[in-house]
């Protein structure tokens, strides 16, 4: 995770080729523009970064 004044990014990475991950969060992924309400979902070898406000 990395942290700027007003934001954090947490960095998601799948390592798996064969099974999907899901990873409680919530935010903006950056690399999709989508929101994430509960939980980002990552298929194998997928990655996302996700920009949430600080509490």
């Amino acid at each position: 995770m990395r942290e700027s004044a007003e934001h954090e990014y947490v960095f998601l990475l799948n390592h798996s080729d064969e099974l999907a991950a899901s990873v409680p969060v919530t935010g903006t992924d950056l690399l999709t523009g989508r929101q994430v309400t509960e939980q980002a979902e990552l298929p194998p070898l997928g990655a996302a970064v996700i920009r949430r406000s600080r509490p």
